[in-house]
């Protein structure tokens, strides 16, 4: 059996902000935010930064469960530049809007400020790009060209069963793992510098079935990646390595042309026609334009959607998509639509 792999080296630039984080939230104890940086804790290394003193009044605090206060008191001794350096784990810059709201509610019991994070390396705490990301944008557009010989309401049941169907890997009406062709897909990790990313506020915005957009209450505290629309570019490598065994048992051979037409196709239509038609006439079509004229979509290149809010027609199968369009979307900064990666192969 053949097992050789091609590797495909893609250049990508993030155009928008990309979070993809673990689901968990940092809590109001575990960093401080001063000089317009977050400031994440290592507590090893504050407890070996106290004095007695110090200590005495961090472990009463703590024992207590005195979060609020004990906050409070990290952000006092973060005043002294040497204890800072000592007892940071990493820095990530913070916009303006988070650093204010930080000092108002340092001594507000209601609000923790909970903060998402992005993946990191556990040894260097780089900022980390999934793999699985990546492949995850790529199988979408790629299960979904696939399904377009398929009428729509034809293929029924969980998403599973539809792409189990699609992708010829249904046994007795099950998704059977191992004749899924995307394991002969493979994508690595990519880890990022710091200075890549920031945290800002992702707000959310609503646009009834007829009317304009407005901003509603729903106000989240993300890390993201910096990009082409934060006038910080992003820039980075990641090579894939494809098997000729990835082909369905009755579909198309799969190979680096097919990957780049079928995500061509699909987050085209996402960003010029979804995206751009909700945003059209707002203070956010500026952006949409903006990506819009990033892309040449010539023969090797494409985009990918990625990340948390990328939205439900960009996660979803063209011609089998159940749900009803989003009438929501969330914006980084307030500003900035998020999840959009321009990759191009150059091999």
């Amino acid at each position: 059996m053949n097992r050789t792999f091609e590797t495909i080296h893609l250049e990508c630039e993030i155009l928008s902000p990309v979070h993809v984080g673990t689901g968990e939230e940092i809590p109001l104890y575990e960093y401080v935010i001063s000089d317009g940086k977050l400031s994440k804790l290592n507590f090893d290394k504050v407890i070996a930064s106290l004095n007695a003193q110090q200590l005495e009044r961090f472990n009463r605090l703590n024992e207590k469960g005195n979060y609020l206060e004990l906050r409070a008191f990290l952000s006092e001794l973060y005043e002294n530049q040497a204890f800072r350096q000592a007892a940071t784990e990493f820095e990530i810059p913070v916009t303006p809007e988070i650093e204010g709201l930080y000092r108002e509610k340092l001594d507000d019991p209601a609000n923790q400020l909970l903060i998402k994070l992005q993946q990191r390396n556990p040894l260097t705490f780089e900022p980390i790009l999934p793999g699985s990301s990546i492949k995850g944008a790529i199988r979408t557009a790629i299960i979904s060209k696939l399904g377009s010989k398929y009428q729509p309401g034809e293929l029924r049941g969980r998403p599973q069963e539809v792409e189990g169907k699609i992708l010829d890997a249904l046994w007795d009406g099950k998704f059977k793992v191992e004749w899924d062709v995307f394991k002969f897909l493979k994508a690595p990790d990519v880890a990022l510098p710091a200075g890549s990313t920031f945290v800002c506020a992702v707000k959310n915005v609503m646009k009834p079935e007829s009317g304009e957009l407005f901003p509603t209450k729903i106000q989240m505290i993300h890390e993201v990646f910096h990009s082409k629309l934060t006038n910080h570019p992003v820039k980075f490598t990641i090579s894939l390595r494809l098997s000729p065994q990835m082909k369905p048992r009755y579909g198309p051979q799969i190979d680096k042309n097919f990957i780049a037409q079928a995500c061509r196709e699909f987050y085209k239509n996402k960003l010029e026609i979804v995206e751009g038609r909700y945003f059209a006439n707002s203070p956010y079509a500026g952006a949409i334009n903006l990506l819009v004229s990033s892309m040449n979509y010539n023969e090797n290149e494409f985009l990918l959607r990625v990340g948390r809010f990328s939205g439900m027609e960009s996660i979803t199968l063209d011609k089998h998509r159940t749900a009803r369009p989003s009438a929501s979307r969330n914006l980084a900064d307030g500003k900035y639509p998020m999840g959009w990666i321009k990759c191009r192969i150059i091999n």
